[in-house]
């Protein structure tokens, strides 16, 4: 066995004490504490958040797509509405022409420009827009009912006569227009036109059970007695329709302006083609050619002195 030097320190059978290599203390002493882990990095919160906001966003990104257009497209649509009330026709057309742009698929829009062009004399324009509007909602009732109007005014009788079959089916199915309303617009499609006429005297008659005293279907069964040579029995019906059309108009002038454009219009104006005024003019105009028929002329130019003076014009086989 090899003897330890002098000069070499021993240590214990454990190694060497604490300290610096010749068992001298450290120039750090040890803490009695243990020491801290470094710090965690700080989790970053925000992300988590950021998810749930882009997944909501991929939610409801196609309805704002769908929503945006569909407003822009109303504000102009009011914004020609308010020209044209205003007087101002090819900016309210331009205005119109924006909301469509907006909405290209807009039944709605696209009736609007047919009712103004209708009541500006453009009645083939105006079908050409109503039949994009029935591509777009086949079974609109407001939409079927329009180019119906339009058809009659083109002489097309028989294909008005075909959206009245429709709306007269859809009032079965889905309870719109109602029963008497359908009935009875095909009855007057088929007097218009002068088609039918014994077909449409069943129809009108239905409608009288479903509605007893509505004065427009009384108006079309007298108007439809009348077409048949029926003048005495026309009178009577023509008697109740004129006093109860008249009575409808002064309602609706003594409620508040705002009220009014809602009665007539919805989001859709038609006052230009479908006013009060004009319903009063059209049965004052079947009892004066009943009241002709009847040699009653004297009696028969006061109806046909209040139909111009709500209409602005001489009445005629245009007026429906």
């Amino acid at each position: 066995m090899t003897q330890p030097s002098e000069n070499r320190p021993t240590y214990p059978p454990n190694g060497p004490p604490p300290g610096g290599p010749q068992g001298l203390p450290s120039a750090q002493p040890s803490s009695p504490f243990p020491a801290e882990p470094p710090p965690a990095p700080k989790r970053r919160r925000w992300i988590p958040r950021l998810m749930v906001l882009l997944f909501f966003a991929a939610l409801t990104a196609p309805c704002i797509a769908a929503l945006v257009p569909r407003e822009i497209a109303l504000w102009h649509l009011i914004a020609a509405q308010e020209d044209r009330a205003a007087g101002r026709k090819d900016q309210a057309y331009d205005r119109l022409q924006d909301a469509i742009r907006w909405s290209p698929k807009n039944a709605g829009m696209l009736r609007q420009r047919a009712v103004w062009r209708l009541e500006d004399g453009q009645q083939e324009a105006a079908l050409t827009d109503v039949n994009l509007a029935a591509d777009a909602a086949p079974d609109d009732v407001e939409v079927l009912e329009l180019r119906a109007q339009i058809l009659q005014h083109l002489d097309r009788h028989a294909e008005a006569i075909q959206d009245w079959k429709t709306l007269d089916r859809l009032s079965q199915t889905h309870g719109t227009p109602t029963r008497a309303q359908a009935l009875n617009g095909l009855a007057y499609a088929r007097a218009v036109g002068k088609l039918d006429l014994d077909d449409a005297l069943k129809n009108v008659s239905m409608a009288l059970e479903l509605a007893p005293q509505n004065p427009a279907i009384l108006d079309t069964r007298g108007y439809l007695l009348h077409l048949q040579g029926e003048h005495e029995k026309a009178l009577p019906d023509l008697d109740a329709a004129v006093p109860g059309m008249e009575d409808q108009l002064t309602q609706i002038k003594n409620r508040p302006e705002e009220l009014q454009r809602s009665i007539l219009s919805a989001d859709i104006d038609e006052s230009g083609i479908n006013s009060p005024e004009q319903g009063v003019a059209v049965v004052r105009y079947h009892r004066a050619l009943v009241l002709k028929a009847l040699g009653r002329e004297k009696d028969a130019q006061v109806d046909l002195d209040r139909a111009r003076q709500l209409i602005g014009r001489e009445p005629d086989e245009k007026l429906f």
